[in-house]
């Protein structure tokens, strides 16, 4: 019986563990989203509601599972099903992705968010260099093609 309490006691630690740290990255990147975006000039309530929903029941506990937990197939495939939740611009038909064309206001944001996992994962001192190199790795960023075509002039004009 004992090792069965403690079993359930570690099971319980481990998911709020988990839970706490997702928690804190959402936090900390909303943060960094704010504080890119406002360079591009983001109004602040745009900036504000960005991301909420990973605090959604369906997002937020895909995407501890994937990052904060054991990450097995199932997993994978269940984040799959929040990450497509989560892309607003995309949406599936007859088995293909159709990227639809962005406001501008909403690229913005866009790059506001890539500049803030530059700025978490790469070089802080140089966040708009390491959006421009992380972009142009990409091969399987689905984007319309007028969207593709904004993003491409604000890297080639220095306005990130």
């Amino acid at each position: 019986m004992d090792d069965l309490h403690h079993k359930i006691q570690l099971f319980l630690f481990n998911m709020s563990n988990s839970f706490i740290k997702n928690i804190k990255y959402i936090v900390e990147h909303k943060k960094n989203v704010f504080i890119e975006g406002r360079k591009l000039k983001v109004g602040i309530w745009q900036l504000l509601l960005h991301d909420l929903s990973k605090f959604s029941r369906f997002e937020l506990k895909q995407y501890q599972r994937k990052f904060f937990e054991e990450n097995t197939d199932k997993i994978k495939s269940d984040f799959d099903l929040a990450w497509l939740h989560h892309q607003h611009w995309l949406q599936v038909s007859n088995n293909k992705i159709i990227a639809y064309e962005m406001p501008l206001k909403y690229i913005k944001e866009m790059l506001a968010d890539w500049n803030a996992m530059s700025r978490k994962f790469q070089d802080k001192n140089n966040v708009r260099k390491s959006t421009e190199e992380w972009f142009y790795k990409r091969k399987n960023i689905i984007l319309h093609q007028n969207t593709l075509k904004i993003i491409i002039y604000y890297f080639e004009n220095g306005i990130i």
